[in-house]
């Protein structure tokens, strides 16, 4: 995670957390109520776009890493039957990492990585807490 978005998701989940406790507040007026549970989902929204953020720059790097892990096998001597099998090690790490990432990134496009912050902003809009792990 970057350092600018993981101090953005700290800032927000602060924000969060104490957006959630006043909205408890028993005394609250409707409308009070409203505005806060508006600003509430704005920030659990805000939340799951920063980690889909930083779930997309891990996947790129994740490629990155993978094709650069390629390269790096492809320059280890071929000549002498040890370095064959650390070469050969590190191209399967490299198809493993690279199947992964490509993996990843179709999940993330299909929205399939997205659902799980999706079902928590909508039950979040309907007045329940958010459960974190």
């Amino acid at each position: 995670m970057n350092t600018e978005i993981k101090n953005a998701l700290i800032m927000v989940r602060e924000a969060e957390k104490l957006v959630d406790e006043a909205r408890q507040d028993p005394d609250l007026t409707e409308k009070q109520r409203n505005n806060l549970q508006s600003i509430y989902a704005l920030l659990l929204d805000i939340d799951d776009q920063l980690v889909l953020q930083d779930l997309q720059q891990g996947i790129d790097k994740l490629k990155q890493d993978s094709k650069r892990l390629a390269t790096l096998a492809d320059k280890i001597p071929q000549e002498v039957e040890r370095w064959k099998k650390v070469a050969n090690a590190v191209r399967t790490a490299a198809k493993g990492v690279g199947t992964l990432a490509d993996i990843l990134a179709k999940a993330l496009s299909a929205g399939l990585l997205g659902i799980q912050a999706e079902f928590r902003t909508r039950r979040s809009r309907k007045g329940t807490r958010r459960k974190r792990c």
